[in-house]
Parts: structure tokens; C-alpha cells; sequence
């Protein structure tokens, strides 16, 4: 697939799907394309062992799509006390470079909290599952249908 090639899909809907289907079908969309990556991973490196996420951010304050995320992936999904971690993680170092922290990985442990857990559910998941081998194959068979959209595009 050529760089950024790859395009949405409405897939296997019917005239009995309202717009309440459609949004779902967004946050589970991206959730799929994160398993996408999250298999990708785990080809890369076999031996690491994945349990959990950790989700910060505006999606983070959604339940339901932490819940969907949980799902798909099969992983439990950690929301954080804290949103700007890039200017924590930042302080951090700064303070490791100078001295004032011994250890990197405790000091970052002990800046946050969990402030709720979201498991995967077996039953979603197995559910779920279903769907996600039939996305994972249609970004395969698309693929020339986007390269093709991608040519046309830039003419």
C-alpha cells in the first residue's frame, strides 16, 4: 500500500442503520485501525507480552469508546489522573538529567494514579473478533481501490 493510501470505508450497512450506528461505527473503525497496529506490534516483537493500555486525552473521558478500544483489543484500558504528560514526562527527565529523581520509571509511577480500569469483555471480544478479521482483510483488498483513489486524486 502507498503512503497514505488508505481511505474510510462504509461497509455492510443497510437501510436499518440510524445515525446512532454510523457514530459507533466511527469509534469502533478506530478501534479496529488500532488493532491494525497493535498486531503489527506484536509481529514486530513476539516475546513482549501486552496487558494493558494506559489512555490519556479528550478520548480518554469517554467510557464507551474506552470500553469498545477494551473490547477489540483485548487489553484493559487504565484512565490516568493527569492529561498533559508530555510536559510531565518532559519535567521528569529535566529533573533525572540534574539529579533530583535516582529513577526514571518510580518517579513516573508515583506522578500518576489510575483513576478507573476498563476490562475487556470475553464475550465482546469473541464478538468483536469476527468483525476484526473481516476489517484486517478488507484493508487488503482494498488496497488497490485506494492506490487507485490516490492517482486520481493528485491528477
Amino acid at each position: 500500500m502507498q503512503e497514505n493510501s488508505l481511505r474510510g470505508v462504509w461497509f455492510g450497512f443497510t437501510r436499518g442503520h440510524t445515525k446512532a450506528h454510523f457514530y459507533r461505527a466511527i469509534l469502533e473503525g478506530v478501534a479496529y485501525e488500532y488493532l491494525y497496529y497493535f498486531k503489527t506490534l506484536q509481529d514486530l516483537f513476539p516475546a513482549i507480552s501486552f496487558k494493558e493500555a494506559t489512555v490519556t486525552g479528550g478520548g480518554a473521558r469517554s467510557d464507551l469508546w474506552n470500553q469498545i478500544k477494551a473490547d477489540i483489543l483485548g487489553l484493559s484500558y487504565n484512565k490516568i489522573d493527569r492529561e498533559e504528560l508530555a510536559v510531565l514526562g518532559s519535567a521528569i527527565i529535566a529533573g533525572y538529567a540534574v539529579g533530583i529523581f535516582d529513577d526514571l520509571a518510580a518517579t513516573s509511577k508515583k506522578s500518576v494514579k489510575n483513576i478507573s480500569r476498563i476490562n475487556p469483555r470475553s464475550k465482546y471480544h469473541k464478538y468483536y473478533g469476527n468483525y476484526a478479521k473481516i476489517y484486517l482483510d478488507l484493508i487488503k483488498t482494498q488496497d488497490k481501490s485506494f492506490n487507485e483513489l490516490v492517482k486520481i486524486s493528485r491528477a
